[in-house]
């Protein structure tokens, strides 16, 4: 940036670009439909259940989820109370699209085709 001193070592950095990158992550968060959560967890839950090691490596899922319901509650209570129903709502498409994944092994392929994000996973040679 002319004109600013800058710290050694930053002569070659590009400002415009870590500022349009930032802007970029801006404008790259993503709202979902409760529909879209519910399927992106079945995606998760299945993903769990299929690969155990994943588990072992991050951690239980649900516990978590936990943890993070009640802070998300705490924080929607203190700057917009109006939208606790909602997201109540939400982490309950949730948590249902997660345990309907990680119990889907006893579902028909066509419903987890209906229940899944990504459709094209299930008739692709990745699937069993």
């Amino acid at each position: 940036m002319p004109g600013i001193n800058q710290p050694k070592g930053l002569e070659n950095i590009n400002f415009d670009a870590v500022q349009m990158t930032k802007q970029a992550c801006y404008q790259l968060i993503q709202c979902y439909t409760l529909k879209q959560e519910f399927q992106r967890y079945f995606d998760t839950g299945y993903v769990r259940a299929q690969n155990p090691e994943v588990q072992k490596l991050v951690g239980n899922a649900e516990g978590r989820g936990a943890g993070l319901v009640k802070a998300l509650l705490t924080r929607v209570l203190k700057e917009n109370p109006g939208l606790i129903p909602y997201a109540i709502i939400q982490s309950g498409a949730k948590w249902l699209g997660y345990r309907a994944g990680y119990h889907s092994h006893w579902m028909p392929l066509s419903l987890k085709i209906k229940l899944s994000s990504q459709r094209y996973y299930w008739v692709s040679k990745y699937h069993n």
